[in-house]
This record gives C-alpha cells, structure tokens and sequence, in this order.
C-alpha cells in the first residue's frame, strides 16, 4: 500500500452487493484518505478487509492489489456501545463497549453482508479513508482506482 500513502484520494470500483441500496456494484466511488480521530459514525469507509476468522489480512507486499478491500459504514467507535446486532454473535467476548482501536463495520444490506456481525471488531488502523461521493468523470485522471468486493 505504499504508493497510495501519498495520496489523498483513490476511487473504487464496487463489486458486491453489501452495501445496497446504497451502492450499486459496477458504481466508482471516491474515497479521502482520513485519520482514526476524523472517522465519525455513519461514515462509509475504505477498509482492509479481515479473514475469515477475523483475523486482519496478511501483509503480503507493498501492492495495494493484494489486498482485499471493503467498503462498509462505520456502527460503532472505539467507547461506543456495540450494537446489538453484533453483540448477539459476540456475547461470549463479554464487553458491551468496542474496545480501544477497534470499530465495528456494517454493511447497508443487513443480513447480505458479510461484516462485524460475522467478523467482530476491525481494527482502526485498518480503515484507509471515507467515501466522499460517487466518482465524477473529470476525477479519474487524478486518482487511482481499486476494485472492493464482499468478503
């Protein structure tokens, strides 16, 4: 991913349908490059997706193609409540608050999203940047694209 580090946007491609209505697949969005402190409840994020077991992905290189990205909405923050749909899959971790660096990550399709409901929390660190819009025709010059599919 470390060519991306020097950039403020990158747009991305949706494939998937975990976050309709919302998004469409085939739709490009563009995404901002945020800071943990900036994220906010609600926003739709970029994220690097976790494993199956809910383990983060492994570092395999630089190249952000190896890695599988998500885009979800934030739920919950760090101190927050952990919603109660997740809280019925987690109940045996025992906390009712998310714990420091970690959120938890929905999708806008409920039960066809594969999320913090089957995964648990995410890390922060793991969220690149927040969706600011569907990609214009005249941004696709300046930015880089990345594709982001269900997990």
């Amino acid at each position: 991913m470390t060519f991306l580090r020097l950039r403020r946007y990158v747009r991305v491609e949706v494939i998937g349908t975990s976050m309709l209505p919302t998004y469409h697949p085939g739709e490009q969005l563009l995404v901002h490059r945020s800071k943990p402190a900036a994220l906010r409840v609600n926003d739709v994020v970029l994220a690097a997706g976790m494993n199956n077991d809910g383990s983060p992905p492994p570092q395999l290189s630089d190249k952000a193609s190896r890695t599988r990205w998500v885009i979800k909405r934030i739920a919950a923050l760090p101190g927050d409540p952990v919603p109660s749909v997740v809280q019925r899959n987690f109940s045996h971790l025992g906390r009712s608050h998310v714990p420091d660096g970690c959120i938890i990550l929905l999708g806008d399709a409920g039960s066809g999203s594969h999320d913090s409901k089957h995964l648990g929390y995410f890390p922060i660190g793991n969220v690149w940047g927040v969706v600011v819009r569907p990609r214009r025709d005249e941004q696709a010059r300046t930015t880089t694209r990345m594709t982001c599919s269900d997990f």
